[in-house]
């Protein structure tokens, strides 16, 4: 991850990426702040504590669950559409956290 975050500095610098951050007031230093903590830092911790609650594919399961959710918020929310590419895909997703969740484990 540190290394990714050091080819984004070093790409944001090039093509000067932070010229909109030095016009940054508090609320939206606040707003960065929100989402390095609770966005990362948070949901990092909640996947660590869910590991040790359950097993590996359920756990990663919730990967997929973050398209789905954030589909349907961008359409309530600010109206974005829904066409049939994306309603496809969020079955498609549904099915598929339902296989992994549901199944039961082969016979040995």
């Amino acid at each position: 991850m540190g290394a990714a975050a050091l080819c984004l500095l070093a790409w944001a610098t090039l093509i000067h990426g932070f010229d909109a951050v030095t016009h940054f007031d508090t609320p939206q230093w606040l707003a960065v702040a929100y989402l390095g903590v609770v966005g990362s830092a948070g949901a990092f911790i909640l996947w660590v504590f869910a590991l040790s609650r359950t097993s590996p594919t359920k756990v990663a399961v919730t990967i997929a669950v973050n398209p789905v959710f954030a589909s349907i918020v961008g359409a309530l929310a600010i109206h974005e559409g829904i066409g049939p590419n994306l309603i496809a895909g969020l079955i498609a997703v549904a099915v598929g956290i339902w296989v992994a969740t549901t199944a039961s484990a082969p016979d040995s």
